[in-house]
């Protein structure tokens, strides 16, 4: 039987791979324009500062940043290891790997 909480949690880390994908391509699209607009000459100072402020942002947050509670891999890992448990399959496999 799987719980509730762990269900959740799943869904929340989901979600999270889903932002920080979006998060980086913004970061690339900003970086690319940048580039872009720098190469046909056009030069602006607080270009510039908002160009390296969204890139550096997003790459930051990108990763469990302050936009959304970050699930950390040790409690996905925890989620696997209590469905492991509850399968003897499982487990009679996991041991034969491990010798």
């Amino acid at each position: 039987m799987i719980h509730k909480n762990d269900i959740e949690l799943f869904l929340k880390a989901k979600r999270q791979l889903k932002i920080r994908r979006n998060i980086l391509i913004l970061c690339i699209v900003s970086l690319i324009t940048w580039i872009a607009l720098r190469f046909i000459g056009i030069s602006h100072t607080y270009l510039d500062f908002v160009v390296l402020a969204v890139f550096l942002g997003g790459l930051v947050n990108a990763d469990g940043g302050a936009f959304f509670a970050f699930i950390p891999k040790s409690k996905l890992l925890d989620i696997i290891e209590r469905q492991i448990n509850k399968d003897p399959e499982a487990i009679k496999y996991i041991a034969e790997k491990q010798k």
